[in-house]
């Protein structure tokens, strides 16, 4: 094989390897208590998401203009 053939053979089988390999690590939500608990965690997140954005607007705000 040449090269650009075997470059191309290893990445198919690490592609394989690495798709093979994720679906046994993924995370299931089983219950609809998961899918709540999920869900609440995701709008902590965003609100703090949005408080720091709020909190750099603000302090570019203040910064004197260059």
């Amino acid at each position: 094989m040449t090269t650009p053939n075997k470059m191309k053979m290893f990445t198919a089988i690490v592609a394989i390897c690495i798709l093979s390999i994720s679906h046994a690590f993924a995370q299931k939500y089983k219950t609809l208590a998961d899918t709540v608990k999920l869900n609440a965690e995701y709008k902590k997140v965003n609100t703090e998401i949005t408080d720091l954005n709020n909190q750099l607007t603000e302090a570019k705000a203040k910064l004197p203009d260059y």
